[in-house]
């Protein structure tokens, strides 16, 4: 939910990629990975976008997402009179999501833009609440009213799950655990989380993921769930390391020195 935090502004009406201009002498300037996506899905070049989405698959659902944002956006201000720029928008991101599947075989991918095509009005207005719970939820997290950020995490949850917005589904169950561990219900914590980081995963949403497994892989050492928290921990190190994170690398380094003095094991003390 609150795409605002992930996504940039998109330009809802463009639907053609033109270069942009440069000085005399300069290299032309690389198009982005959604000014290509945009190209190619104007020019109808389907093994185009495969390559693309194998090239960037981390940038799918973000990219892909802007396009079903904007055609909301453009529904929530004009309605009816802008049936044209939204049905190609949403064409354009099924289309993209379609091909996203044969480029890294995450179908939840297209599991959660079909759903977003087909919602009717009652559908995108629990979407908005959906936005405005886990909104409220972060909030509350913030003031650590553990409580409230409970509630409105959940809330968030149950208007997410049944429309298939699975980025939604995946945010209010972070929000859910995020609570819960603030309340001290570790393994109810651990639980959510879990189901959070998977869906994360499976939409190709990484950095959310990794941010995720931290937070988790802490829990688990806290719990005694040692062999499960290494294999986080090792595999967190190296997509942070593959993302150039370097809080996230911070972070697990400090788990990883966590996990290590947890294996040492006590020191026998001397009969007398």
């Amino acid at each position: 939910m609150f795409r605002a935090l992930f996504l940039g502004f998109i330009a809802l009406t463009t639907l053609s990629f033109a270069p942009l201009p440069t000085s005399a002498g300069d290299d032309p300037k690389p198009p982005t990975a959604k000014e290509r996506y945009i190209a190619l899905s104007a020019a109808g070049d389907t093994a185009g976008l495969v390559a693309l989405w194998v090239e960037v698959p981390d940038e799918v659902i973000p990219i892909i997402d802007s396009d079903l944002e904007g055609s909301l956006a453009l529904w929530e201000k004009d309605g009816e009179a802008k049936r044209t720029e939204i049905d190609s928008l949403i064409a354009r991101a099924v289309a993209g999501a379609h091909a996203a599947v044969a480029a890294t075989g995450r179908r939840r991918v297209l599991d959660y833009v079909t759903s977003f095509a087909g919602w009717r009005e009652a559908d995108k207005k629990a979407f908005r609440s959906g936005q405005r719970a886990h909104g409220d939820a972060m909030k509350a997290m913030r003031t650590q009213n553990f409580p409230a950020a409970l509630e409105h995490g959940r809330r968030c949850l149950a208007l997410a799950e049944p429309l298939g917005d699975w980025w939604g589904t995946a945010m209010g169950l972070q929000a859910e655990g995020m609570a819960l561990g603030g309340l001290g219900k570790k393994e109810e914590a651990a639980t959510s989380l879990s189901r959070a980081r998977l869906i994360y995963r499976e939409l190709g949403l990484t950095s959310s993921a990794l941010r995720i497994e931290a937070d988790l892989a802490a829990l688990l050492l806290e719990l005694g769930r040692r062999p499960r928290a290494e294999a986080m921990i090792r595999d967190g190190q190296a997509t942070a390391a593959r993302l150039e994170n370097d809080p996230l690398i911070g972070k697990f380094e400090t788990l990883s020195q966590l996990l290590e003095k947890k294996s040492e094991k006590p020191t026998s003390r001397p009969g007398r």
